[in-house]
C-alpha cells in the first residue's frame, strides 16, 4: 500500500515509482524470525 500511495503523491512530477518482491530470501537474519530448519531448506 505505500507504493500505491507514493505513486498517487508523486504522480505530477518526474519520479516514478516501482516496486519489485524478490520473495522470500535465505539470509542470517531469518534465524532471528521463527522460521524452522525445515521451513528454511525449503527457501
Amino acid at each position: 500500500m505505500y507504493t500505491v500511495t507514493l505513486a498517487y503523491d508523486l504522480r505530477d512530477t518526474a519520479f516514478k515509482v516501482n516496486a519489485i518482491d524478490p520473495g522470500y530470501t535465505k539470509t542470517d537474519f531469518n534465524q532471528h524470525l521463527g522460521i524452522t530448519p525445515s521451513a528454511m531448506r525449503n527457501v
